[in-house]
């Protein structure tokens, strides 16, 4: 269950275009829910940090 959990990362495109679920993908189970709020979260904790002129040293350090 380890490998197949590490493969649900976020796709680069769906990183940097619009957050949300793709419509064209299958059912939405609770497990996409968390993990599309985990994404979220991340995306947007990133961002703000990004747009707070972190530097990569505080950026890695706080992921």
């Amino acid at each position: 269950e380890i490998p197949r959990r590490r493969r649900v990362r976020v796709p680069r495109k769906l990183a940097h275009g619009q957050v949300g679920i793709p419509r064209d993908q299958p059912p939405y189970t609770r497990q996409t829910a968390v993990t599309e709020a985990t994404m979220n979260f991340e995306i947007a904790h990133i961002q703000l940090l990004c747009s707070s002129s972190a530097t990569p040293a505080s950026l890695s350090h706080t992921l």
